[in-house]
């Protein structure tokens, strides 16, 4: 609330954009002045100060609310009140944004000095008065050059080439740190579908088996599994300028030194537009798309699992995540066959069902996406087979 942020014009705070909603110095000129006239008991309104006092209360609510939901006191962990606000209603993702109405509430009660000092001057001089304060308030915000704006009216040329696409079609976007909000703003134009998952996506996890699309020789089949048509490279970022709200601006396109070579595709991938910026390839794999990706979240360990590959876990309890890639419009059955080597398995489930630990071999249907393995033991499973079944 008090210092500057980085994308302010005129203070160029070393504050976060995100982590700031600065008041601006008049208005906390304002402000301090305003607290003053209330402790000498020099406003002569009831009124105003009623809402002073009823203001300042909310805005103090809403300041403590939007503090972090832990604070550190001589090494002890202290959690505040959105540690307990989050629990009751976790729906609210992020309660640091209420700052943001207490900067309304601070500049209400700046008024009040404001509207002090205007009857104490005289009449001519009000609009001067008036003038200066909001002229000062403004040039603290003010976009001055280099100016703050991007310029939208020009459109990268391979989004006027995917407006023109007559199908409906579902592209996904390289490297992983590609902005999504940029593509938000562009899909808004070429109105196509993205597969791009965001931090907080519940398939996020699925990016530590499609990110490296330039080494990985099954990465197409992966792509092609989740019904993805094009992959988008971009080997330069969209906009030249730094973006003063995104403090990894910098990293959403691929590094000046990346291995990619558009003349040198893993399989399954097609070159179909080459621009100055961005490298667009078509996902072009022959037949169905077998694939399941298996995840073990609880190690950090992903990877995808061909035939013949294996996984080792050695944790009390392990659970361990395959993912059925089967895509909505295409949908099928897919059976693998996993061997359990273990060295002491005591108990396991699929999907929430016991299977028996003596048997070595166990065939599973995978319904789509998420199914779950809950392992106590240690041990290694590795995949034998997987059988795929069109649906009808």
């Amino acid at each position: 609330w008090i210092h500057a942020q980085s994308s302010n014009p005129i203070w160029f705070g070393a504050e976060p954009h995100e982590r700031t909603v600065f008041f601006g110095y008049t208005t906390t000129t304002l402000l301090l002045f305003t607290m003053t006239l209330l402790f000498r008991k020099k406003i002569p309104s009831v009124n105003q100060i009623s809402l002073i006092r009823h203001i300042g209360l909310v805005a103090l609510g809403l300041a403590f609310v939007s503090l972090p939901p832990y604070i550190y006191f001589k090494g002890v962990e202290v959690p505040l009140a959105t540690t307990f606000l989050h629990k009751i209603l976790p729906m609210f993702r992020t309660y640091a944004r209420l700052g943001i109405f207490v900067q309304l509430c601070a500049i209400l009660i700046a008024t009040v000095c404001l509207s002090f000092l205007i009857k104490k001057t005289s009449y001519k001089k009000r609009f001067i008065t008036i003038f200066l304060f909001c002229a000062f308030s403004l040039f603290e915000f003010l976009n001055i050059p280099p100016l703050r704006v991007t310029d939208f009216s020009t459109l990268p040329p391979e989004y006027r080439w995917l407006k023109e696409q007559a199908k409906e079609t579902i592209v996904i976007h390289y490297p992983k740190s590609f902005s999504v909000a940029d593509e938000l703003l562009m899909q808004t134009f070429h109105e196509h579908a993205f597969t791009n998952f965001h931090v907080q996506s519940y398939y996020y996890d699925l990016w530590n088996s499609i990110e490296y699309f330039d080494i990985d020789y099954r990465a197409a089949e992966k792509l092609a599994a989740l019904g993805i048509d094009y992959a988008f490279i971009h080997k330069k970022l969209l906009f030249d300028k730094p973006n003063l709200i995104d403090s990894l601006w910098y990293t959403r396109a691929l590094p000046e030194k990346s291995s990619f070579d558009p003349q040198k595709l893993m399989p399954g991938f097609k070159l179909e537009k080459d621009f100055e910026k961005t490298t667009i390839l078509k996902i072009d794999v022959p037949g169905p798309p077998i694939m399941a990706v298996f995840t073990k979240k609880a190690s950090g360990l992903t990877q995808d699992w061909p035939t013949g590959r294996s996984l080792a876990f050695g944790k009390r309890e392990n659970r361990i995540y395959l993912e059925n890639l089967v895509e909505k419009a295409n949908p099928r059955e897919l059976k693998i066959l996993l061997k359990f080597d273990g060295i002491g398995i005591d108990k396991m489930t699929f999907n929430g069902e016991a299977l028996d630990v003596e048997k070595e071999e166990h065939q599973l249907t995978l319904k789509p996406f998420e199914n779950i393995i809950n392992i106590e033991g240690i041990g290694v499973v590795s995949v034998k087979n997987i059988q795929i079944t069109p649906l009808e």
